[in-house]
């Protein structure tokens, strides 16, 4: 019998906000996040490694950074992720379809405040709000999709 694969989704944390039209990268509050979706894995996953992959936005990319660190992985970039209205639904479902028939074991994606529910909508019929820095859960065992845990703010 095998495990369920599993799909982490992680809001990004915090933004630097001096310039709100730029790809800023995180605030001080969005790195604490960060170091706390790094110590939430290690207390879910302990050492075990999954693929990590990031919306291409700095804030993305920095809140998923010190976990790639930690388990010495290559933190990957995927378009898909990404925010905005443009082809969003298209996105997802390719992301869906990828998760479902081609990614490992374990994914750790960090998306956007759009993106997120509307994956959950797709997967799991549920139209949930991701807080920044938050976490999402979702579990695949032949072709039912669960969510497992949901958290808005990270211990």
């Amino acid at each position: 019998m095998t495990s369920p694969k599993i799909l982490v989704l992680v809001r990004h944390a915090h933004r630097d906000t001096a310039v709100p039209s730029a790809d800023n990268g995180l605030s001080k509050r969005g790195r604490r996040q960060a170091e706390a979706v790094k110590r939430f894995y290690k207390e879910r996953f302990g050492k075990d490694t999954s693929l990590l992959i990031s919306s291409p936005k700095k804030r993305c990319v920095e809140t998923l950074e010190p976990l790639a660190d930690k388990l010495g992985v290559r933190l990957r970039t995927d378009g898909r992720l990404g925010e905005g209205s443009k082809g969003l639904e298209e996105r997802t479902q390719e992301f869906l379809s990828w998760w479902r028939d081609q990614a490992p074991h374990r994914v750790v994606a960090c998306s956007h405040g759009d993106w997120i529910p509307e994956f959950l909508n797709l997967a799991v019929g549920a139209t949930l709000p991701l807080k920044k820095g938050g976490w999402a859960e979702l579990s695949l065992d032949h072709n039912d999709i669960r969510l497992e845990t949901w958290l808005q703010s990270l211990p």
